[in-house]
């Protein structure tokens, strides 16, 4: 099946006036608890994963566009069968590459929409949780990028009670994404959420005092 070569990098994040933070990390690492924290504060927060969903959902083009890669084997019912999909994606590198041509486009597509939704409608700061950020070379879209960090052995535990996974299963999981050491080197900005929550969100709230001094 041949698609039209859209790539991460032939497409960009539409920033305007507004202040674009890529927010980043690993499996497990917390992002979405600071991404949460980050709304608490009545920041805008749009979510990769969330347009993920969105782009595979009953009746999307996405859909039938793996059903033509995959067969009607990735289906439940009328709708994605999510834990067949994610066997997949884990298996082995080509294969979920194949998916990444198929789906990072359409969730790139969707945060062009709403990061032009919230630009005309005068939001300052917009921060964009994307796991993959780095992976996809999507670093120079934005004005900084966060990433949220805690040692690849705290990830290997977390993904262990999370989605009681074995532990070989959790490490091929995390090996499909960039170490989290090599992005936390990359970082403009590292929140370590190896400790409490306390502990994060006190860094979480500094971070953000900071930032609105310059926005």
């Amino acid at each position: 099946m041949e698609f039209i070569d859209i790539t991460e990098e032939n497409l960009n994040l539409n920033r305007g006036n507004l202040y674009l933070i890529g927010l980043t990390g690993g499996l497990a690492s917390g992002k979405s608890t600071v991404s949460n924290m980050i709304r608490d504060e009545g920041l805008v927060v749009l979510d990769a994963d969330i347009f993920a969903r969105e782009v595979v959902s009953r009746g999307s083009f996405g859909l039938w566009a793996l059903v033509q890669l995959f067969g009607v084997e990735i289906l439940d019912g009328d709708k994605l069968n999510r834990p067949v999909l994610a066997s997949k994606l884990f298996s082995d590198e080509k294969t979920r590459l194949k998916i990444e041509r198929v789906t990072h486009p359409l969730i790139q597509w969707r945060a062009q929409q709403e990061i032009a939704y919230y630009r005309h409608a005068g939001a300052p700061l917009i921060f964009y949780d994307a796991a993959l950020l780095y992976e996809k070379n999507m670093e120079k879209q934005f004005d900084e990028v966060a990433v949220v960090f805690c040692p690849p052995e705290t990830q290997v535990q977390r993904l262990i009670s999370r989605d009681k996974v074995t532990k070989e299963v959790a490490q091929q999981r995390l090996s499909s994404q960039w170490p989290i050491e090599k992005k936390r080197s990359q970082a403009s900005h590292v929140i370590d959420n190896s400790g409490t929550r306390e502990e994060t969100k006190k860094q979480v709230l500094a971070w953000l005092a900071a930032l609105k001094e310059i926005v």
